[in-house]
């Protein structure tokens, strides 16, 4: 039972105590949770998001109509290469979805 003066409030050390279990909560549960969804956020912001994940393949190297300028396809792509496909997957290509979640990331073709 916390102590309470004459005036009827309670002692300074209860306020204390009540402030510093604030903090540590802050610090050690509200912080974390708050700083992993904030790295998942900006993970997915600088991964593309919604792009698909295209794979170089023998087929894709062989089509004449594709054209791996250094845009946002390769420049000098080999069999196996992944990149994101903002304008869409070459001809050929293995077109796959990158799912980014808060512990990590994985393609699912």
């Amino acid at each position: 039972m916390p102590h309470v003066d004459a005036h009827g409030e309670r002692s300074r050390t209860t306020r204390r105590r009540v402030l510093a279990v604030g903090v540590l909560m802050l610090m050690f549960v509200i912080a974390p949770v708050l700083l992993l969804y904030g790295s998942y956020f900006v993970r997915d912001t600088i991964e593309g998001g919604n792009a698909p994940v295209c794979i170089v393949t023998v087929e894709s190297l062989a089509e004449p109509n594709n054209v791996y300028d250094g845009g946002d396809h390769p420049l000098d792509p080999e069999v196996g290469d992944q990149y994101r496909g903002y304008s869409g997957c070459y001809v050929g290509e293995v077109r796959c979805r990158k799912t980014i979640e808060v512990f990590g990331s994985r393609v699912d073709c």
